[in-house]
């Protein structure tokens, strides 16, 4: 029995604040936990959500752009690179906090009463840390046959189009290569090319068996 799930777009207000990315997942029964890391995906039947947080890049799900061979999706920047900022900013906002309601209170003397003061400047830091990346978003393609991950630059996409000569030349003659609308585009026309060479190769297939 398919499990009935809901997906609810977030504030932005709440990205830029917490992190994460573009949808909350509910489903009834279902423990948040569950959802939140053990789902890898969810289609209601109309789009498709993947669960960015098996991927390392944020928690929540993002909604596919392009569905195929390659899944083309927006999605926070990578996990490793808000902790790079998020838990310094932790420390710093938080001694700064400390030191100064230390002077202010007594001195030059650490006072215990600073302690909240530190706690309340750590918390900001984190917060801060979380803008900077909040709503960032970054392209990135699901490689089905590997299951791996892989951020999408010019670079990339035309490492990707290499098997098709004259998409990757139309693709290296576009002036804004990054352009949301143009990286779409080439993903959804790859993915075209790769499903007629599948069904190319069902057909040779056939005729190959009839013929012993």
């Amino acid at each position: 029995m398919k499990t009935e799930a809901t997906a609810e777009l977030r504030y932005e207000s709440s990205v830029f604040v917490f992190g994460g990315n573009d949808y909350n997942m509910y489903s009834k029964g279902v423990l948040k936990r569950e959802i939140r890391k053990e789902w890898l995906a969810y289609s209601d039947g109309t789009e498709l959500y993947l669960n960015c947080f098996p991927m390392g890049l944020q928690s929540q799900y993002s909604k596919v752009l392009v569905e195929g061979d390659y899944m083309f999706f927006r999605a926070g920047v990578n996990e490793n690179a808000v902790k790079a900022v998020v838990i310094p900013s932790v420390f710093i906002f938080g001694i700064t906090g400390w030191l100064l309601s230390a002077v202010l209170k007594d001195g030059n003397r650490i006072s215990p009463d600073a302690i909240p003061v530190a706690l309340a400047s750590a918390a900001v830091g984190g917060i801060f840390g979380n803008w900077i990346f909040g709503g960032r978003r970054r392209s990135y393609v699901l490689d089905l046959s590997t299951g791996m991950t892989h951020k999408l630059n010019p670079k990339f996409m035309m490492y990707l189009l290499a098997d098709d000569l004259d998409l990757q030349t139309d693709y290296e003659n576009e002036k804004d290569q990054k352009r949301l609308g143009v990286i779409k585009e080439y993903i959804d026309k790859l993915n075209d090319r790769i499903e007629q060479r599948k069904s190319y190769e069902k057909i040779n297939l056939g005729i190959d068996i009839r013929c012993i």
